[in-house]
């Protein structure tokens, strides 16, 4: 594995960041700083300097810091620089640091809660990470958009999450299983709803979707736990959740992060008390980033059964070997089942008598759905 040196300064990750600032500014200015020397110059000479002088030890940390200093100076060049357009050559005009960095820092996303963009807009500026993450990000070689992010479970916590589960053979799944806690005067108010179990549309993901309020019970919001992935939605400590039929829209702040069967989870959890006096039929959940709205691919994907190779075939997304996946079918058929790929990575392994010859097929990624809990 590449130092953390190296992936720093590799050409992956310089464009990556550059090109993520780019995005960030142009939305706000109107200005593309992808082809300006003197922007990218001052870019690449700070991110040298910048590792010699941060006391930071990982990419993320190092990243994280090298964007908020960078995209507040470049955004502060853009202005000077359009005010003197402006003013045909007047005097520069003096422009304060905090100014506009809470509008450049939520982007073209309006939240009107000013009390928490406050807090947020600190935490930010301040550079620090939020108490409670371990957390280190490496940049693959292989892939310069994307994130590899490690995130451990602090040892010698009995807070936290120290196990490995791991479902193994076909499993069928019959009826409605439910799990009775041992202390039920502790757990008997907490509702769960997961993504996994939303309402199948065309165009649902495990950000966007529906699902029905069965108990009905709802009083207050608690957290969300969900997998960390390599995408534009974790590139903050904090993330939003709408929930329309419950009047609910608020900020949710990482608290602590797991580590089970190979991915990462975090735990979200809201900046204030949420009650909620609504038990609709019905809950639509959107999770996204406070930047800007994001859409994501309807992550159901679709495959058909090939008895005579014991194969689903289908275009692999989002999967990894040995992860836990759903295989559904029109007639209410559920299998739990450990993935294995082949060797093309054209197909998911499988042999079940239940399924038949050219059979189409649901498969949902289990490790990467999101679990929204209520008391």
């Amino acid at each position: 594995m590449s130092s953390i040196y190296d992936q720093y300064h590799s050409d992956r990750n310089i464009n990556h960041l550059y090109n993520y600032m780019n995005t960030i500014l142009e939305k706000k200015t109107d200005i593309s700083i992808l082809h300006n020397i003197e922007y990218f110059n001052y870019f690449s000479n700070f991110l040298r300097e910048h590792f010699l002088n941060s006391e930071k030890t990982t990419l993320q940390e190092l990243n994280h810091e090298l964007i908020q200093i960078t995209l507040v100076e470049i955004y502060k060049k853009i202005v000077i620089s359009k005010k003197k357009e402006e003013s045909n050559n007047s005097p520069m005009a003096i422009i304060k640091e905090e100014d506009n960095i809470e509008n450049l820092k939520n982007n073209t996303n309006k939240i009107d809660n000013s009390e928490i963009l406050e807090k947020f807009n600190s935490i930010m500026i301040d550079r620090k990470i939020p108490p409670g993450i371990d957390t280190n990000i490496q940049v693959k070689e292989n892939d310069p958009n994307e994130v590899d992010e490690n995130i451990q479970v602090k040892e010698n916590d009995p807070n936290e999450v120290d196990e490995n589960i791991k479902v193994k053979g076909n499993i069928q799944v019959k009826g409605n299983i439910q799990v009775k806690e041992n202390d039920t005067n502790i757990h008997q108010n907490k509702i769960m709803y997961s993504s996994f179990n939303r309402i199948k549309e065309e165009n649902s993901t495990r950000f966007n979707y529906k699902i029905n309020n069965q108990f009905k019970q709802i009083s207050k919001f608690t957290k969300l736990i969900i997998p960390i992935e390599k995408i534009l939605l974790f590139t903050s400590p904090i993330i939003k959740l709408n929930i329309s039929e419950l009047d609910l829209d608020i900020l949710l702040s990482l608290n602590k992060t797991y580590c089970l069967s190979g991915y990462n989870y975090g735990e979200y959890i809201p900046l204030e008390i949420i009650n909620i006096n609504k038990n609709p039929d019905r809950l639509s959940v959107k999770i996204n980033n406070i930047y800007e709205n994001i859409e994501y691919e309807n992550d159901i994907l679709n495959g058909i059964y090939d008895k005579n190779q014991n194969r689903i075939n289908l275009e692999i997304v989002d999967i990894n070997q040995d992860d836990i996946i759903n295989i559904s079918n029109d007639k209410n058929i559920n299998i739990f089942t450990e993935v294995d790929i082949t060797s093309s990575t054209s197909g998911l392994i499988i042999d079940n008598s239940d399924i038949d010859d050219k059979e189409k097929l649901n498969i949902i990624n289990m490790n990467l759905q999101n679990i929204i809990i209520f008391n």
